[in-house]
């Protein structure tokens, strides 16, 4: 069965002095996905004055079964690009768990997750 997803994704990180904002979507098309997030706080500017914009971060990857096999690239749009390359991930996810556990946890399931 082919299922289609389109998710936005929002993430707010805090502790101390230091916070982090990832927002972006990601589209998914048994067995596919891809995604792109921004990563920063845009309106915040850091002690140096500079802004908070981190970089920019492509998701592609494939599921079958439980396993999930991903990739990604976060592209560095700070002044730090001059010194970086971005940085590249790649996972491999198999998820444990029985067919009951499973059934069970998407029965109180309310919003979809991206799976990375």
């Amino acid at each position: 069965m082919l299922l289609t997803y389109i998710k936005a994704v929002v993430h707010y990180k805090s502790q101390d002095k230091w916070d982090q904002l990832d927002i972006g979507a990601y589209y998914e098309s048994n067995p596919f996905y891809v995604g792109i997030s921004y990563r920063g706080l845009p309106y915040k500017r850091l002690e140096n004055s500079h802004q908070n914009n981190e970089s920019f971060i492509f998701i592609l990857g494939l599921q079958a079964n439980d396993l999930r096999i991903g990739y990604s690239y976060d592209a560095t749009i700070s002044k730090l690009a001059r010194y970086s390359g971005g940085a590249h991930e790649a996972s491999l996810i198999y998820e444990i768990a029985n067919d009951r556990r499973k059934r069970k946890n998407k029965m109180y399931f309310l919003a979809p997750c991206p799976n990375f």
